[in-house]
């Protein structure tokens, strides 16, 4: 909202208002919500500060989940949506001709990922419980989507045939298994505990560290 606010500075009065009311009715209708519920503005049970553990504690449970969410046999992001991996890519190709875009898209994906990883602000940990992989990254998935845009016309085709088959096998196993894209959180994929996958054995676990 705030890098929105930014760029709407030399608009009128009005077209400002009308982009921040509606929001400011959300956030409104979300803090009576919460208040009538938990009798508080902003927390609740599942939602409140974790305690601080320590640079050093706080560090490797920040690196824990980021390379969690990202690799995790059961809930990492690029073992089930590896076509992602190209967005590393893309967001160098949008620096050198459009930076801007990969300017905010990363300062939003930094933010959320911030209070994903770090365990002050997420006490419940990051895998989603019973949950789809990569669960806690749907919401910065469209901002990656743009950056994956942008690298496929500059990278080799060959590199990205091999990516875009990988991704299209895993889609028609999980659509011929749906079930085992819901983990259980136990270290072992659904795919690889119930489906036999043969690649099982090479995927890491990150769920036993740091929930």
């Amino acid at each position: 909202m705030i890098l929105a606010v930014m760029r709407l500075r030399p608009a009128r009065v009005v077209e400002r208002l009308g982009f921040i009311l509606p929001i400011a009715v959300l956030v409104a209708a979300r803090t009576v919500l919460n208040y009538r519920s938990w009798g508080s503005l902003v927390t609740g049970p599942h939602a409140h500060a974790g305690e601080w553990p320590g640079l050093a504690e706080t560090t490797r449970i920040a690196a824990t989940r980021f390379a969690g969410l990202l690799l995790d046999q059961e809930f990492g992001l690029l073992v089930y949506a590896p076509l992602f991996v190209l967005a590393a890519a893309g967001f160098v190709v949008l620096a050198r001709s459009r930076p801007a875009i990969p300017r905010a898209a990363l300062a939003i994906i930094s933010c959320y990922l911030l209070t994903i990883i770090l365990p002050m602000t997420n006490v419940q940990g990051w895998t989603g419980g019973w949950s789809p992989a990569a669960r806690f990254l749907a919401p910065i998935v469209p901002l990656l989507g743009i950056a994956v845009a942008a690298a496929m016309p500059v990278l080799p085709r060959s590199l990205l045939v091999v990516i875009i088959a990988l991704q299209i096998v895993i889609d028609a196993y999980a659509w011929q298994h749906p079930k085992n894209l819901w983990n259980d959180g136990d270290g072992v994929a659904a795919a690889c505990a119930r489906g036999g996958v043969p690649v099982c054995r090479y995927l890491p676990s990150f769920t036993g560290r740091y929930r």
